[in-house]
């Protein structure tokens, strides 16, 4: 036995000379090459998703690429990546697992990638449905009748899209016709909700999280009343006590047979930490030269600033509004030059009063451009 190990060795350091450390005697690594940590993208892209390792692609069994803590590719040969099409807006928090031959696997850290002009620690995709209908699901039970589809000449917000859910048959339970999409929370966090809703007569709903394991717990629910002409909703706070990588956000709607849409929706994680990047500009949107980005950071509290760009000079007026659309505070009316420029607004009216928590819109206008953004305060 002695004699049969002393050969075993020998060939193990002979092949260590010949050919270099095994990986399996060395750290194993693996991390997320591209997109980088913090990058920025447009709505409803393709985002190619690419790994890299400390070991031969032959010592590779697999790469599992996770998305929001879900797996969403494994791939088993070179190349090592995976490209999601048609990414909504959206926070996306990425990561990849090696497994090699051996069967010793390796965590990469965590990418944050923002898709869209997305608001920081936002835990909803696609909250103004953009990119079609992905992740949102309709939950539809018991007796229940109902369909949901994008009302692509949506008029509550700036976004011209919206879900529209047309309820043929309620069924006896608030719960039975629900909109959902996978909404994990954390112990410890504070989350506020934000909507935009349309009905033609009162309706009342329910916001609900919840979990999709065991019993179904319901951790939150609160009863929100919509009414004809209120556009606006939120926000409505949830202190999370649990930790539940299962929960569901949830929208119950079927207290009666009423349709209603739906748009701007937001679950806003106020103890969301973004990782360290050099790398803090949204996307511009340009029309002809003209843009105006969303402002940053959106949440804010106390300040935000603005950005826009102009191709040349220009009469500018930028002003922001509240959500009843009175003009709240002139910011801007003067000739500016051509470029970027940045202006910020430290949440007072023009009597220099404390503005308190809402949605405000900011609307820029030239002779040429004219658009207009949402923000949020938060206090």
């Amino acid at each position: 036995m002695a004699a049969k190990s002393s050969v075993l060795n020998m060939a193990r350091w002979l092949m260590i000379f010949c050919f270099g450390i095994p990986h399996y005697l060395g750290a194993l690594s693996v991390k997320i090459a591209s997109p980088r940590n913090g990058s920025r993208f447009d709505r409803c892209t393709s985002i190619t998703l690419k790994s890299e390792a400390d070991i031969q692609d032959t010592d590779i069994r697999r790469i599992v690429f996770y998305r929001d803590g879900r797996v969403v590719k494994t791939v088993t040969k070179s190349p090592w990546e995976y490209t999601m099409e048609n990414v909504p807006d959206g926070i996306y928090e990425i990561h990849a697992r090696l497994t090699d031959r051996n069967n010793e696997s390796v965590l990469s850290e965590t990418n944050q990638l923002f898709v869209g002009p997305i608001a920081d620690g936002d835990k909803i995709k696609n909250g103004e449905f953009a990119c079609g209908l992905a992740p949102w699901n309709l939950s539809v039970n018991s007796e229940a009748i109902a369909t949901l589809e994008i009302d692509s000449y949506g008029w509550l917000s700036d976004e011209s899209s919206m879900a529209y859910i047309d309820i043929e048959n309620p069924g006896s339970l608030n719960w039975h016709v629900m909109l959902t999409q996978p909404c994990p929370i954390d112990s410890g966090h504070t989350y506020d909700i934000y909507f935009l809703a349309e009905v033609e007569d009162n309706k009342t709903i329910g916001v609900d999280f919840q979990s999709t394991t065991g019993d179904y717990p319901v951790h939150f629910w609160q009863s929100v009343e919509l009414t004809s002409g209120t556009y606006e909703y939120g926000p409505f706070e949830f202190f999370c006590p649990v930790t539940d990588p299962s929960n569901e956000f949830k929208l119950a709607i079927s207290e009666n047979n009423q349709s209603i849409y739906f748009d701007a929706i937001q679950v806003i994680d106020k103890n969301w930490v973004k990782n360290e990047t050099g790398i803090n500009e949204p996307p511009i949107a340009v029309a002809n030269g003209y843009a105006l980005l969303q402002n940053y950071p959106n949440p804010f509290n106390p300040a935000t600033e603005i950005k826009f760009t102009l191709p040349v000079t220009a009469q500018v007026k930028l002003s922001i509004y509240n959500v009843h659309g009175q003009l709240v505070r002139k910011l801007v009316d003067e000739v500016k030059s051509a470029g970027t420029h940045t202006v910020a607004w430290d949440g007072r009216d023009e009597n220099g009063l404390s503005l308190p928590s809402a949605v405000y819109i900011y609307k820029i206008n030239t002779a040429a451009f004219t658009t207009a953004r949402r923000m949020v305060l938060i206090k």
